[in-house]
């Protein structure tokens, strides 16, 4: 019997845990006239694991680029952030935003304008790196994200 009411229990507070599985999108245009746009994946909806997605196509170039940053509590796995040398300006918006959505973990509490401040620092800031020439020891392909998979038109 007793075994019946503590599994009634665990099943009751199963039922009152918020899920955080879902996708969610937004667009923008960036200061120098690029569109953009983001995705935000939970693909885990018993953690928190959240991928973000951000990706542009340059009003200069007609060139797509794309970046995105993997959290498990802490961000890591942010290659573009790196080979630009945007890591620290940028990592702690991230983990913020994360860190409050793993707090609530529901569709509603996603902040699509913090999100959109986030990519659009971001996007502002490779563009402006990438347009000037300047990568990481003055490569200016590692400000390029030329990789092989498909872009598909925003």
């Amino acid at each position: 019997m007793l075994s019946l009411i503590v599994l009634a229990f665990s099943l009751s507070l199963l039922s009152l845990s918020p899920s955080c599985e879902g996708v969610f999108e937004g667009k923008f245009t960036t200061d120098q006239g690029s569109n953009c746009e983001w995705k935000e994946v939970n693909h885990n909806p018993t953690s928190v694991a959240f991928l973000l997605e951000c990706s542009c196509k340059s009003a200069t170039d007609g060139k797509f680029f794309e970046y995105s940053c993997e959290y498990e509590g802490n961000p890591h796995d942010c290659e573009y952030f790196d080979k630009t040398g945007g890591a620290p300006r940028f990592f702690h918006q991230i983990a913020n935003y994360f860190k409050e959505r793993s707090h609530a973990c529901l569709a509603d509490s996603v902040d699509v304008s913090k999100v959109t401040k986030i990519c659009s620092n971001m996007s502002t800031h490779l563009l402006t790196r990438r347009e000037a020439g300047k990568g990481r020891n003055g490569d200016p392909k590692r400000c390029s994200n030329e990789g092989s998979r498909k872009r598909r038109e925003l």
